[in-house]
């Protein structure tokens, strides 16, 4: 029925806008915050960068759990890894097996009250650790060899502190400065990663949404062809029975 198919395709395209409308929102919410220096802590001040990324994005719709298969797909891809996935109900969590000197990653992707969250965490703290107590400990106390020389050569033995705090200043500096590019460089790779994931979850909600809407139209079909049916039948019984009382008044 025309009517039908027209309502239905209303229905789609208005929750279609709604999940766009939500992106659009989260984007504001991305585009608006503050920066990295707002609610730093102070390890993550002396680090130059934020020690836990975090980048979620909220859909409406629920997510149907044959999706969860394409989603880990999307991750192993991404970093190269297979990771370790679970699924729980509708919902999916990946992670990668974090041994030493692997990137701690978890993605999750939950459903609740008609909504899909997906969300990623990326822990920097033991790139922070390697970084800074491996060069700024090795490099800075191993310059000492070149600074004390010089420092002799120079006949300038007072001047030993002062370049011992510039020497360990200069590669704490460089350590820092490294350490927020690739600290930028992790949570743009997590974002691009999540809001991947969330494209792929929007477009099987709206599949899933217009299977579900095509059977309920099949349904609501078969049920008006049956009551058609029904009254047809009434209408024949009707029919036979006006036929009978003719036939026994002659």
């Amino acid at each position: 029925m025309a009517y039908r198919d027209e309502k239905q395709q209303l229905r789609v395209r208005v929750e279609e806008l709604a999940d766009e409308l939500t992106a659009a929102q989260q984007r504001i919410r991305v585009l608006e915050d503050p920066g990295v220096s707002a609610g730093q802590t102070l390890g993550e001040k002396l680090a130059g960068a934020r020690l836990r990324i975090v980048h979620e994005v909220e859909i409406a719709g629920e997510l149907p759990p044959a999706a969860h298969e394409e989603i880990v797909e999307v991750l192993r891809r991404r970093y190269s890894t297979l990771g370790q996935a679970s699924s729980v109900g509708k919902s999916l969590g990946w992670s990668n097996v974090v041994p030493q000197g692997t990137r701690a990653l978890e993605v999750s992707v939950s459903v609740r009250n008609g909504k899909t969250t997906v969300r990623g965490v990326e822990r920097l703290g033991s790139l922070a650790g390697g970084l800074f107590g491996g060069i700024v400990g090795g490099v800075g106390g191993g310059g000492m060899a070149l600074v004390l020389p010089l420092a002799l050569a120079l006949k300038t033995p007072a001047a030993i502190p002062l370049l011992i705090v510039l020497w360990i200043s200069m590669v704490y500096a460089v350590v820092r400065a490294s350490f927020s590019r690739v600290a930028t460089a992790r949570e743009r790779e997590l974002r691009a990663a999540i809001d991947e994931i969330s494209s792929v979850a929007r477009e099987n909600i709206a599949r899933d949404r217009k299977a579900k809407l095509r059977v309920e139209a099949d349904e609501a079909d078969e049920a008006d062809e049956a009551d058609e049916a029904d009254e047809a039948d009434e209408a024949d019984e009707a029919d036979e029975a006006d036929e009978a009382r003719r036939t026994r008044r002659k």
